[in-house]
């Protein structure tokens, strides 16, 4: 599969340096990492938004946003619809980062076979389209939810923020594998192959633990600060490639 570099590196280093500067203008913008309004609590949460995302039920909503008749339970609301409002925005970046990702590994990886390409190409699509919409849907739900005058009688809201919030993370996290994959394969044994394919392969593993161990949901966070990482990595190591020496006309 031909897949031109030049192009595909560009667009991966402007979607990189997009997502990024939009998850800066987010936390600059709700005041700096907010923490839950019970901090430190028995869930280990140090984030609001990630405890918010996925408190099991109503008293965990309560403990990461508060009561919404104090000052703090208003503060902490504000900030998250702040965050949740910019998301839309935030969201779409960092869905067609990953997918720009997928093709501009794929133009780096030519020996490659073409099924094997074209596979990688298709699942890549398909993830970034289900972490955009499932993130949509969820996001529509957290607005709902801070909303809400009564955070600790949700009813059955919290079975679509279960839904797709953790539909969200499982596409990511299986995103970070092929991903690292990739990087791994294209680097060969050199080092920046270990140290793409270690950021990306252990941040999705600490997000599948996060996913399927309730007492560890927690560990997200690390996750979600691993993959961060990774995308500013991505992001130098596209315009590093395509501010090198030319790879094709």
């Amino acid at each position: 599969m031909f897949i031109k570099t030049k192009p595909t590196a560009l667009a991966a280093l402007i979607l990189g340096f997009l997502t990024w500067g939009l998850l800066v203008f987010i936390i600059i913008k709700s005041g700096g990492v907010v923490r839950p309004a019970e901090y430190p609590n028995e869930q280990g949460f140090r984030q609001a938004i990630f405890f918010f995302e996925l408190a099991a039920d109503g008293s965990e909503l309560l403990s990461a946003l508060g009561d919404p008749a104090t000052e703090t339970g208003k503060a902490i609301r504000s900030a998250m619809d702040t965050t949740n409002k910019v998301d839309f925005f935030f969201m779409t970046c960092y869905s067609l980062f990953f997918a720009v990702l997928f093709v501009f590994l794929l133009s780096l990886n030519r020996s490659m076979s073409q099924g094997l390409a074209r596979a990688f190409l298709i699942a890549g699509i398909v993830l970034s389209a289900f972490m955009l919409v499932s993130d949509i849907l969820e996001t529509r739900v957290l607005l709902a939810l801070s909303a809400h005058p009564n955070p600790g009688d949700m009813g059955q809201n919290l079975m679509g923020l279960h839904l797709w919030t953790r539909l969200k993370f499982v596409s990511i996290n299986i995103a970070c594998i092929f991903l690292a994959f990739l990087y791994l394969r294209y680097f060969g044994r050199r080092v920046w192959g270990f140290v793409f394919a270690g950021i990306y392969g252990i941040a999705a593993i600490i997000g599948i633990i996060s996913t399927i161990v309730f007492g560890l949901r927690f560990i997200v966070e690390f996750s979600a600060n691993l993959g961060g990482l990774g995308w500013l990595c991505s992001a130098i190591h596209a315009g590093i490639v395509y501010f090198g020496k030319p790879i094709e006309t």
